[in-house]
């Protein structure tokens, strides 16, 4: 992943490499050599419906995984842990 302007109209959806672009932009620095994607399975999307039982499941999985990662922000440690 590098960072990369992308025709994003919104800040509701940026590409990974537009989010890196803008933390580039604010930050006046390059992003972290080590960047990573988090993508949670979502459920039944209808308008003004709560999280359905499977998809809030997810999400409590991957705020486990999180955690999980946080607990060492090494990036050799994360490396492990994502294999």
């Amino acid at each position: 992943m590098a960072p990369a302007r992308d025709d994003s109209y919104t800040t509701h959806e940026l590409s990974p490499g537009a989010v890196l672009q803008v933390f580039q932009q604010v930050e006046g620095a390059a992003p972290p050599p080590s960047s990573y994607i988090l993508s949670v399975r979502g459920e039944r999307f209808d308008l003004g419906e709560p999280l359905s039982p499977g998809a809030e499941a997810h999400l409590e999985a991957a705020w486990a995984f999180l955690q999980g990662l946080l607990e060492d922000p090494r990036p050799a440690a994360w490396a492990d842990r994502l294999r």
